[in-house]
């Protein structure tokens, strides 16, 4: 077995997550429910429940439902995730970094903070290969300044063309961006750890941050 191999039992204590939560008037209460629940109901498998953070971004009824399923959670599994509820939208960035300041606060031991959305999309069966993949980036260059993105087998099935168009045309236009920065520096951007794809994921919402890039970028600025 691989030496950087780290079991589950070893792995999920380290690992933090951050759902940001927010949901218009457009969808019915009982879908916001039930992508709530595929969202929340099995994520203690894979990190204990006070490693868990949903930000609801100052939305009423998006806050009345997340209680409900935490209720319903801490009857059947004796816990459940933290909830923090935020009295106005600060939109999707600044759930996200009040959600990690909240886990890093109050989880000095975390390694690796998670962000997935709260519509079901991103499966928590993905968050231990995930994890590993960022902890063996940690291993290989000696620090936890990183990014671990989960790439999406197709923008344009869960979203439609136009708008899998205009991410795939914003991931192009970043990589193309960061090449001429670092090329400026004498320097190359190395792709090598990136799929085979063309464009690089870069838009999807799954991310693993090591702890000192989440610090950097969410905490300090």
């Amino acid at each position: 077995m691989d030496h950087l191999w780290v079991e589950q039992e070893t792995l999920a204590p380290k690992i933090g997550v951050v759902i940001p939560a927010y949901f218009s008037a457009t969808p019915s209460d009982e879908m916001v429910r039930r992508l709530l629940w595929m969202t929340l109901s099995d994520g203690h498998h894979y990190s204990p429940p006070e490693n868990v953070w949903v930000v609801v971004d100052g939305d009423a009824r998006t806050a009345r439902i997340v209680e409900e399923i935490r209720e319903q959670l801490t009857l059947r599994q004796g816990a459940a995730f933290n909830v923090l509820p935020l009295a106005e939208n600060q939109g999707k960035l600044g759930a996200i970094r009040r959600g990690i300041a909240a886990l890093l606060a109050e989880r000095p031991d975390i390694e690796y903070v998670i962000i997935r959305d709260g519509d079901g999309d991103h499966a928590a069966a993905d968050i231990p290969a995930l994890a590993r993949a960022a902890g063996q980036l940690v291993a290989a260059y000696g620090h936890s300044r990183l990014i671990v993105i989960g790439a999406r087998n197709s923008r344009h099935r869960p979203m439609g063309w136009i708008r899998g168009e205009l991410e795939t045309l914003l991931d192009g236009v970043t990589v193309d961006a960061l090449a001429y920065h670092l090329a400026r520096q004498g320097r190359a951007l190395n792709l090598s750890h990136c799929r085979g794809d063309a464009v690089p994921d870069l838009s999807s919402g799954y991310k693993v941050y090591g702890r000192q890039a989440a610090v950097e970028l969410f905490v300090e600025h």
